[in-house]
């Protein structure tokens, strides 16, 4: 594996297509249903990127990514955020949590490599 993405998602059933379809492009994916265990999870070990839900048990999504910007150990760790499509983002708290960027759920899986791809500085694999 080339490197390790953190999703904090309370679906198991999202985790598991966000798992296969990372799986892919190499990356080690390790999941948490709540955002305080994620936040404890990426300051034990910080991961290259974290993929959280807005809308969390504990703390949601915006308020997680401003918890990693606060840490000198996990601010450079890019933060995707998934919102339901309905809802949107709160673009004021994305721009004051350092959200690197919004992916409206659902989702195509293409849309998800696109995005994690372009977080992490790679480029797709040859027949892709």
């Amino acid at each position: 594996m080339d490197g390790r993405v953190l999703v904090a998602q309370a679906s198991h059933t999202l985790q598991l297509l966000i798992r296969m379809t990372l799986s892919a492009e190499r990356l080690n994916v390790t999941c948490s249903t709540d955002g305080r265990a994620a936040l404890t999870e990426a300051q034990r070990e910080p991961p290259l990127l974290v993929i959280a839900d807005a809308d969390l048990p504990g703390l949601d999504g915006y308020a997680l990514a401003e918890r990693l910007s606060d840490d000198p150990a996990t601010a450079e760790v890019p933060l995707l955020l998934l919102v339901a499509d309905w809802d949107g983002p709160d673009t004021e708290r994305v721009a004051h949590a350092g959200i690197a960027d919004v992916l409206p759920k659902p989702f195509e899986q293409h849309d998800l490599r696109e995005r994690v791809r372009a977080l992490l500085g790679r480029r797709a694999p040859v027949g892709d």
